[in-house]
């Protein structure tokens, strides 16, 4: 790819400055006009399992790249923050019924009808898992004809039906991400695909040693905050926000 003229680059530094300005503009007449509260609490909800996005540490703190964010976002936007990690199941149907402001989690069709999607800020890698000594997977092209073992939860159902149709695949859905590495353990299946958040844990334990991930990773769906379908005012604040992080530089910092 040619590199742009000096004065294209200037033009594009130009147009991401005036588009920070508005964004920080449009902040300052929501805080001033009372439609966002400085006082607001946000109370967040997200799952305790989920390193690098999110987990609790040795001492029960909330930790990892998701919760740096939202400090960032609160700083930013200017609300008061809670958080609150658990185990997934028990977040999801917190939100649902409305004790929860905001979550995060991948994107799917059928989750669009009970949750506000904001931006996507990134997207979770899946891992493939072998037994050691057999041929490692080298690419998606490799899942073709393996029987494959997965998690069963709706993100995944959604993933294998929209890229992975067809009597080419062979996928067997287990209740656990360690029941889905066991069965390749047992050899009952000859791979498995899963959330390297939940697989690559699960590969130190004493009976799962003989697995291991393939070296390439597998991204199929984005990741995004959601807040109730109600809270326009939220959802509004929080995307501006998080496009002033996005363009500062900051979000992709703290991916690093």
């Amino acid at each position: 790819m040619r590199p742009l003229p000096a004065r294209a680059r200037t033009l594009v530094l130009r147009l991401r400055a005036e588009r920070a300005r508005f964004a920080s503009f449009v902040l300052a007449v929501l805080f001033a006009t009372g439609v966002l509260a400085d006082a607001q609490v946000v109370h967040y909800g997200g799952d305790r399992a989920f390193a690098p996005f999110e987990y609790v540490d040795g001492d029960g703190q909330p930790r990892g790249f998701q919760i740096d964010l939202l400090h960032e976002l609160a700083r930013v936007a200017g609300f008061g923050l809670e958080v609150r990690l658990d185990d997934w199941p028990a977040v999801e149907s917190g939100f649902r019924a409305g004790g929860l402001d905001l979550i995060a989690m991948s994107r799917t069709h059928a989750r669009g009808d009970w949750a506000n999607f904001l931006p996507s800020h990134a997207t979770p890698a899946l891992a493939i898992y072998y037994r050691e000594g057999a041929r490692a997977p080298e690419s998606l092209q490799d899942l073709a004809g393996p029987r494959i073992a997965y998690v069963d939860a709706e993100p995944m159902r959604e993933a294998l039906a929209t890229f992975f149709s067809g009597d080419r695949f062979h996928f067997t859905p287990h209740a656990t991400p360690r029941a889905a590495l066991e069965s390749l353990r047992d050899g009952s299946s000859d791979l498995a695909l899963m959330l390297r958040a939940y697989g690559d844990p699960l590969l130190q334990a004493d009976d799962l040693h003989g697995l291991a991930a393939a070296e390439f990773s597998v991204r199929l769906q984005d990741y995004a905050f959601a807040v109730q379908p109600g809270n326009a005012a939220l959802a509004e604040r929080l995307t501006l926000a998080l496009d002033q992080i996005e363009r500062s530089g900051k979000l992709e910092a703290l991916r690093v």
